[in-house]
């Protein structure tokens, strides 16, 4: 019985040593499906995005008329600028491409449309701080 236990162990063993070496072997991490440069690429870019974004907001603000209409609407620039940052992506990206579209207005604008920039201003500014209280009232 043990010749039997030892035999079986022996064959075992060589049939380990000999077959599993020459299976098939797979590097480690080649098996994902978005390889990791991929995904630092988009990250990188996501992150660049955001930057560019918030670039353009802070552009518009630091207009004259902008900041006339945060010193009417009595709200703290540095407060708006804060907010701006807690801001998820898809409303950064809105409120980065209305605020661009509003200085485009303005350049090529008359006074009509420097009423409705700071309108726009105000309004913003105050969705902003709206979304930022409820927000901190939630946590």
């Amino acid at each position: 019985m043990f010749s039997f236990f030892r035999q079986s162990l022996s064959v075992l063993l060589l049939f380990t040593l000999g077959v599993v070496p020459i299976l098939p072997q797979t590097a480690p991490g080649t098996d994902h499906i978005v390889s990791i440069g991929d995904l630092h690429q988009s990250i990188r870019d996501a992150a660049l995005t955001r930057q560019k974004n918030i670039a353009k907001i802070e552009k518009f603000l630091s207009t004259e008329p902008a900041r006339d209409v945060l010193k009417t609407a009595k709200l703290n620039s540095v407060q708006v600028t804060h907010a701006i940052s807690a801001l998820s992506d898809e409303e950064l990206s809105r409120l980065a491409t209305q605020s661009e579209k509003i200085q485009n207005d303005v350049v090529a604008g008359d006074g009509g449309k420097q009423r409705l920039l700071k309108y726009a201003i105000i309004g913003a500014a105050t969705t902003v701080l709206i979304w930022v209280i409820l927000t901190h009232r939630a946590t």
